[in-house]
């Protein structure tokens, strides 16, 4: 199976390409982000064969299969064991990689519980509406799964936001609670 490499990776204004050149520089980055939980995905071109690792919107990293020995022992992952084998996964994130997500439809249609984890992140970093009995905090954000794939979503009747991550979605809060027209906001 082929994975062509889509513009999403060269359009992500964190994406740093892994060399013995520019280590020091990316270790910094790396080094600096609060935590090293990451995502993996494989790219392929007609000349390089690779992953790249995304560690939420902070930081992304391009590793040609030639350098991930290289990489491992700088950074002390163990990327072989990553690998993703899961072919519908690989499909979706090629799919989706160059657009925002699913559509709504099929997100509303694939929606899921927060788990009380998520529910938890959420209120704590303060994205919520007062939708409650007595106006009580619920999460703005909610979760869908699109085969396989997980997706959160900020949204109001005016506007939405699909994310990959949690994280992302939480960030997205601010500009989403600006196109609510009162603070009865509807999701």
């Amino acid at each position: 199976m082929k994975i062509i490499e889509t513009s999403y990776y060269t359009s992500l204004s964190k994406l740093k390409i892994f060399s013995k050149e520019n280590y020091k520089d990316i270790l910094s980055s790396f080094k600096s982000l609060p935590k090293k939980e990451y995502e993996i995905e494989m790219f392929e071109t007609t000349d390089n064969k690779g992953i790249v690792l995304s560690f939420d919107d902070d930081l992304h990293i391009k590793i040609k299969n030639e350098d991930r020995e290289k990489f491992e022992k700088y950074f002390g992952i163990k990327t072989s064991d990553h690998i993703i084998v899961d072919i519908m996964k690989i499909i979706e994130t090629k799919k989706y990689a160059d657009s925002k997500g699913p559509n709504m439809k099929t997100l509303k249609k694939n929606k899921k519980p927060l788990t009380e984890e998520e529910r938890k992140k959420v209120i704590n970093k303060g994205a919520v509406w007062h939708h409650g009995p007595n106006g009580e905090e619920t999460p703005a954000i909610w979760k869908s799964v699109v085969n396989g794939k997980e997706w959160f979503i900020c949204n109001t009747h005016r506007a939405y936001q699909c994310k990959s991550t949690l994280e992302s979605a939480i960030k997205s809060y601010d500009f989403i609670e600006t196109t609510a027209s009162s603070k009865k906001n509807l999701i």
